[in-house]
């Protein structure tokens, strides 16, 4: 069966509300379970909103069911994760990445965090900000970088 956008961005929202009622069931702890609900904040799907926005006409558009329901990250720690979590997955998009690839990706991501007001809860400052984002790109470009394709050794 095809899915419409709407229906596969439910369904990725849906597991922020799944991750909380195991968290639940199995005892974990209340802020374990917060960071559950914070780590997607408010974000929009973006990638099934644009979809669906190809589909129909504006004043249809219902952006609303591609927003996931918060709440809004209050700690630094919840904010870190929100940015790591959301810079990680999008890494994982990467074909062989230069550093400005990695580096664009990482600024991006967290300039769409900013723009959507992601952080405002949040007591994180420019400078933590910035410290972040310089030790993610460092850290991806360590772990994407290209490598050497070695030829296979034949016997003799």
């Amino acid at each position: 069966q095809h899915l419409t956008p709407k229906e596969s961005a439910q369904i990725i929202i849906r597991h922020v509300s799944y991750g909380v009622e195991l968290a639940e069931k199995y005892g974990l702890p209340e802020p374990i379970i917060r960071f559950i609900k914070t780590h997607h904040g408010t974000t929009r799907v973006s990638y099934f909103y644009y979809l669906h926005s190809q589909q129909v006409a504006n004043h249809a558009l219902d952006e609303k069911a591609f927003r996931y329901p918060g709440p809004l990250p209050r700690t630094k720690e919840e904010v870190l994760l929100m940015i790591v979590d959301s810079v990680e997955a999008a890494s994982r998009t990467l074909n062989q990445p230069t550093p400005e690839e990695i580096e664009q990706l990482v600024d991006r991501i967290i300039q769409d965090k900013l723009s959507q007001g992601q952080f405002v809860n949040s007591q994180l400052s420019f400078r933590e900000l910035y410290t972040i984002r310089a030790e993610l790109i460092k850290q991806l470009q360590s772990m994407l970088h290209t490598r050497i394709a070695y030829p296979s050794l034949q016997k003799a």
